[in-house]
C-alpha cells in the first residue's frame, strides 16, 4: 500500500511539492487550519469539510484536481512539523 501511495505521489507531485499558489480558491474559502500542538507534539489539524462543495459540469475533473492538490499540501505541511518518531496528528 504505501509502494502505490510513492508512486502515486510521484506522478501526482512531480515536484516535489505543491504551491498554496496553485490552489488560491480552496485557499481562500478557509477549510484547513493547523492549531499548533498537543503535549506529546503532534500538529493539531482542524478540517471543515462542510465547506467543500461538490460541483458538477465539464470541470468538474479539474476542480477535483486542485482539491485534491489542497489536501496532499496540507498533509504535507502536518507531516513536516512532527516531531522525529511521531506518525500521527491531532
Amino acid at each position: 500500500m504505501l509502494l502505490r501511495y510513492l508512486k502515486w505521489r510521484r506522478e501526482f507531485v512531480p515536484h516535489g511539492s505543491i504551491s498554496l499558489l496553485e490552489t488560491p480558491n480552496e485557499v481562500a474559502q478557509n477549510k484547513m487550519f493547523v492549531q499548533g500542538s498537543d503535549r506529546k507534539g503532534r500538529p493539531i489539524t482542524l478540517i471543515l469539510r462542510a465547506r467543500y462543495f461538490q460541483r458538477k459540469g465539464a470541470e468538474t475533473v479539474l476542480l477535483l484536481l486542485v482539491h485534491i492538490g489542497f489536501v496532499v499540501n496540507g498533509f504535507d505541511k502536518i507531516c513536516s512539523r512532527m516531531p522525529p518518531g511521531q506518525e500521527k496528528f491531532v
